[in-house]
């Protein structure tokens, strides 16, 4: 096991069974504030640890358990976050090499950036703005009401993706699947949307900047679209 160190450069250690051992335990608790280091080979629940995580480092495949009230950049982290959950509000940071299913992952993210592509799950209860966040989302699940931001760069199947996107902005070329379940005003949005499929009822919004045959697609409420002419979009 790699040591840790703190501020002052001392290990980190613990006891077992009456012994000295070298690192963290495998199931920690406390405010973890100021710590420092590589974490590549911890594992363990760690339920029950709090604050600032600005500079660990390292691959936190094998960690599980609550994060609540864990905050900081984790810019240096990768690896697989499956079994994390919690809130993660002020988390922030370039999360490019982080994969894994996030389900149970909640809170308002705002502040993170980088490529996505690996994580997958239930991200109903996530908020906030992903500006700067791209790549492929194909795995990902739930309601994404509460959303913002531009998402350009964003790409992957959708087709278990719902709820209100209203303020998502940016260019969805790359974007597949069906949209059926999604809605709110698509003001902002561009690019070639020939590969969705589904019923759009309940999309709203100017949708100039739209471009790509829609075929594969229902418009039922299309009087309520403008910008364009909708039905250029469909071919017969």
């Amino acid at each position: 096991m790699k040591r840790l160190l703190t501020k002052k450069n001392k290990p980190i250690y613990h006891y077992r069974d009456g012994v000295r051992v070298d690192g963290a335990p495998e199931s920690v608790s406390g405010d973890l504030s100021g710590i420092t280091g590589d974490l590549s080979d911890i594992s363990g629940d760690l339920s029950g640890v709090s604050g600032n995580l600005i500079g660990i480092t390292g691959d936190l495949s094998g960690v599980s358990g609550n994060l609540i009230g864990v905050y900081g950049d984790l810019s240096d982290i990768y690896g697989s976050l499956t079994g994390i959950t919690g809130d993660l509000t002020g988390i922030t940071g370039n999360l490019t090499g982080v994969s894994g299913n996030l389900i149970g992952i909640y809170g308002d993210l705002s502040g993170i950036y980088g490529s996505l592509t690996g994580i997958t799950g239930d991200l109903s209860g996530v908020s906030g703005s992903l500006i700067g966040v791209y790549g492929d989302l194909t795995g990902v699940t739930g309601s994404l009401t509460g959303i913002y931001g531009d998402l350009s760069g964003i790409t992957g199947d959708l087709s278990d993706v719902s709820g209100d996107l209203l303020g998502i902005t940016g260019d969805l070329t790359g974007v597949t699947g069906s949209l059926t379940g999604i809605y709110g005003d698509l003001t902002g949005v561009t690019g070639d949307l020939s590969d969705i499929s589904g019923d759009l009822l309940g999309i709203t919004g100017d949708l100039t900047g739209v471009s790509g045959s829609l075929n594969n697609c229902e418009i039922t409420n299309k009087e309520r679209a403008k910008g364009i002419d909708i039905e250029d979009l469909i071919k017969d």
